[in-house]
């Protein structure tokens, strides 16, 4: 007897043969896979409680978001991505966020994880900035209430600065500040490196391994920027003590490369002397990399999370995708802020990253769509430290599941599953999607958090004006009067 039976499904393992089972079945005990097969085998082998059919979908691994900030979310959908990285910063998500409460970061995180469900993903990592020194208690009850509702797997990675800009940003960052007097500019960041290092660990001896281990605490330095050498080797220590990772944003700009630590090293190469880069460090964005910068991240094993949609609506640039792969450089998916990309699709990502490479190199071979799906699965998984454990559908593995339906017009007529998943069926949502073992979607329904939540749609919508015209940022959104 076994919990769950996957079968008739057309299985997309990721495992290391890549292999595929047309007729396939995933047998699920205890959280974890018990066995992944031709379904006549699994059937005579296994008798199951509950028996999912999955005839006409696609059976995938969960999908892993590796970098993504939760609860702006609610500032999407207006005219908010026409200015440059600082610009929006400073003057649209810092000055809302720094306002929100503790019930309005609910909806939020709930809006997030409902959409990020709803398009098969069962991993996030949260780059968490609230405050100084993340956010504060309440803030994040509330939101571990969310996610404990959703189901999914998530690392709420709490940030914090605690050093002043280096003087080349901070002035460029002035220049910029063109907030309206009715905008509140937030309070001053800046917390004590001991203060915030004891703020990750107290997160973490309260949340990390909770949910049967779903739920993780890192810590996540801001930016190098921002950040003392005792904060980043001290959040890396962390890791190494909790078995966790630590997270920071690395050269989203070109104006972030401007003399770092007081040197005119690059981002990477200040790291590197620091000591914080390694395989438990994760670095967000990555896109202005030398060659030296990248041989660096491969000698050191330091993953990084490649955020398409935000780069390119922002006008930062294309991260060297193709040569981070080529030197072995292990790269993730992440789809970094909803006011940027105004949408939680790590599918759509992953295209929109394949043709982006093909388009910047000038050659349609570079990347193939069985490259980007990894990413979004078994790389993901290996980019947020826990490939041992999900991205791949593999006996042993824990149960992190998404049926996507390919009985649909757009996945017609299809030759390859692996790049009808990616180039045909990346607006198709989800249709059931498991974690741990645990089903998070039912043929479209979120169980607890659509019964949490009445009317999410208008929770979050009531929330988001009101934050809008609270915050002063009202001039930024064309649909509000």
């Amino acid at each position: 007897m076994v919990d769950t039976m996957l079968v008739n499904g057309s299985v997309l393992t990721m495992n290391g043969d890549r292999a595929v089972f047309e007729d396939g079945a995933v047998a699920i005990d205890g959280g974890r896979i018990l066995a992944v097969g031709p379904t006549d085998e699994l059937r005579a082998a296994y008798e199951p409680q509950r028996t999912i059919n999955a005839e006409g979908k696609a059976v995938l691994p969960g999908f892993v978001d590796a970098h993504t900030h939760i609860s702006s979310i609610v500032l999407r959908g207006g005219n908010t991505t026409d200015k440059p990285l600082y610009d929006w910063l400073f003057n649209l998500t810092k000055p809302a966020r720094a306002q929100m409460t503790p019930r309005e970061h609910r909806v939020a995180s709930a809006l997030f994880c409902r959409e990020a469900i709803g398009n098969g993903i069962t991993t996030v990592v949260e780059s968490a900035v609230g405050g100084g020194s993340g956010y504060p208690d309440d803030i994040v009850d509330a939101k571990m209430d969310v996610y404990a509702s959703a189901g999914l797997r998530h690392m709420f990675a709490q940030s914090f600065i605690d050093e002043e800009m280096e003087t080349e940003l901070r002035e460029y960052v002035d220049r910029l500040m063109t907030t309206e007097p009715s905008v509140e500019a937030p309070p001053s960041p800046l917390v004590d490196t001991d203060t915030a290092l004891r703020n990750a660990e107290d997160l973490m001896n309260r949340y990390h391994g909770s949910r049967g281990g779903r739920q993780e605490v890192w810590s996540g330095p801001l930016s190098p920027r921002s950040t003392t050498v005792e904060g980043l080797v001290g959040a890396y220590e962390l890791a190494e003590e909790y078995d966790a990772m630590t997270t920071t944003h690395v050269s989203e700009t070109t104006h972030e490369e401007a003399a770092v630590g007081g040197t005119h090293q690059s981002m990477v190469e200040y790291l590197d002397t620091v000591g914080y880069l390694g395989d438990r460090a994760l670095l967000a964005h990555c896109v202005h990399l030398s060659d030296r910068d990248i041989r660096l991240l491969a000698e050191t094993d330091t993953t990084v999370s490649h955020n398409i949609s935000a780069n390119l609506a922002l006008g930062a640039g294309v991260a060297p995708l193709y040569e981070l792969r080529t030197h072995g450089v292990t790269v993730g998916l992440g789809t970094d802020n909803a006011t940027t990309s105004d949408a939680i699709d790590i599918l759509g990502d992953a295209r929109m990253a394949l043709f982006a490479q093909r388009g910047t190199h000038r050659d349609p071979t570079i990347l193939e769509p069985m490259d980007v799906l990894e990413m979004a699965t078994i790389e993901g998984a290996r980019a947020v430290g826990r490939a041992d454990e999900i991205g791949s559908l593999e006996a042993g593995k824990r149960a992190d599941i998404a049926l996507v339906d390919l009985d649909t017009p757009s996945a017609v007529p299809r030759y390859d599953l692996h790049s009808a998943v990616i180039l045909q069926l990346y607006r198709q949502p989800a249709d059931t999607v498991l974690c741990d073992g645990e089903v998070i979607l039912d043929e479209g329904v979120a169980p607890e958090l659509d019964d949490e939540f009445d009317d999410l749609s208008a929770a979050a919508a009531a929330v988001s004006e009101d934050v809008i015209r609270r915050t002063g940022v009202i001039d930024v959104f064309d649909g509000i009067a």
